[in-house]
């Protein structure tokens, strides 16, 4: 009301006393409404609600009109931010909307507004092209300050760093002192990790690991790591680095699941609703020679990290030995992901990495095209792998 450089002549002087209970609702809908119109202040105290207008040498013409809307996900708009009617209970603090999260944030389908301004943080912060994420990392066995820094800051934007060590000798022990540096000491001891807990990927001539994909010259299909681990297991970050390359083939594909939460989200809350279910994917019971290997596991799709409150995503594209809950919002859900995986104007990074390279990344989705080794020539495709239970720091 008394406001210093508050002008209540010039600008409507709006007063409501709404029903008790739906006052949080009215002031998040002006919010909304105003957003975009610079000097336009949004004024709430219990049941009264003021929109005033500061004084502003522009206030004609430039001023009162929208601000520019943050850039849509190549080419898809976001849906009408306007809030639906509140009931009582789910105004109160406290309350809760069906399937929502408890404490809101960008990641709850019913904010509204905390999601509006992540995702337009995250849209303008977005890397341009591959080249944005690349780092030159001298020593992993012992990174400075300011590749440490790059590298976070590469991630902080989009979940993934490329890095290039020329000329370093890279061992698995220098791998885990570089995620040592970054954050990264928990190394996921899966069934195929050496006793270290890193993995080499490379084409297996028999026994356990040639019958896992990873393993195999065969294509691999989008999928987030770990995504058949129990909760206690789940995978925060992931190092892939390139010891030799093949002699045609292997490219990586990789999309921030940030981007894809977004993509969806604009297409209708109502599939991020679906995906947080707590029975959306159920990946079967790995059963060999009649002993479970691993037991069968359900959960969400994307799920708030209790620790970083960062978002996580759980997805596979396998077609088989996987069930989707029996929903039709889910299959209209597990269907639009395809389409964004496979339309060529979606955020998808492609790089096919060469010796001495390496990918640090927050588990996004990540595929991999089939390749061909040629031993006689010495090209045969060697990657270590290491997945964290933790997230890379500071980010």
């Amino acid at each position: 009301r008394d406001l210093p450089g508050c002008d209540r002549s010039s600008g409507p002087d709006l007063r409501a006393t709404p029903r008790s209970g739906r006052v949080r609702h009215f002031t998040i809908r002006a919010a909304v409404m105003l957003a975009g119109y610079p000097g336009w202040i949004v004024v709430a105290a219990r049941d009264t609600i003021t929109l005033c207008h500061s004084r502003s040498p522009a206030r004609a013409d430039a001023s009162h009109r929208p601000a520019a809307q943050p850039p849509a996900v190549r080419g898809r708009q976001p849906e009408d931010p306007v809030i639906p009617m509140m009931n009582d209970s789910i105004a109160r603090p406290g309350g809760r909307t069906p399937g929502s999260l408890s404490g809101g944030g960008p990641f709850d389908p019913a904010d509204h507004l905390a999601y509006g301004r992540w995702r337009e943080a995250k849209l303008s912060g977005f890397p341009g092209s591959i080249d944005d994420l690349r780092v030159d990392v001298e020593d992993p066995a012992s990174v400075t300050a300011a590749e440490r820094s790059a590298l976070i800051e590469r991630i902080r934007r989009a979940n993934i760093a490329i890095y290039r060590c020329d000329g370093a000798a890279v061992d698995r022990d220098a791998l885990r002192r570089f995620g040592q540096a970054l954050g990264l000491w928990r190394l996921d001891e899966h069934l195929c990790a050496e006793e270290d807990g890193i993995s080499q990927l490379q084409v297996s001539e028999g026994g356990r690991t040639g019958e896992y994909i990873p393993y195999t010259d065969r294509p691999l299909s989008w999928h987030c790591d770990g995504y058949y681990n129990a909760p206690d297991g789940t995978i925060r970050a992931m190092l892939l680095h390139c010891v030799s390359a093949a002699a045609q083939g292997g490219e990586n594909a990789l999309m921030d699941h940030e981007m894809l939460y977004i993509a969806l989200r604009d297409a209708g809350s109502r599939y991020i609703e679906a995906l947080m279910h707590p029975e959306a994917l159920t990946i079967p019971a790995n059963t060999q020679d009649g002993e479970v290997i691993r037991p069968e596991r359900t959960g969400p799709v994307f799920s708030v990290d209790p620790v970083s409150s960062a978002l996580h995503m759980r997805y596979t594209a396998r077609g088989r030995n996987i069930r989707w809950r029996d929903d039709p919002v889910t299959a209209e859900a597990v269907a639009l992901i395809g389409r964004i995986l496979d339309a060529p104007d979606s955020p998808i990074f492609r790089y096919r990495l060469r010796p001495g390279e390496g990918i640090l990344c927050n588990n996004v989705l990540h595929n991999r095209t089939g390749f061909r080794d040629d031993r006689e020539s010495g090209h045969r495709r060697l990657v270590y792998r290491a997945r964290f239970l933790d997230r890379v720091a500071e980010t």
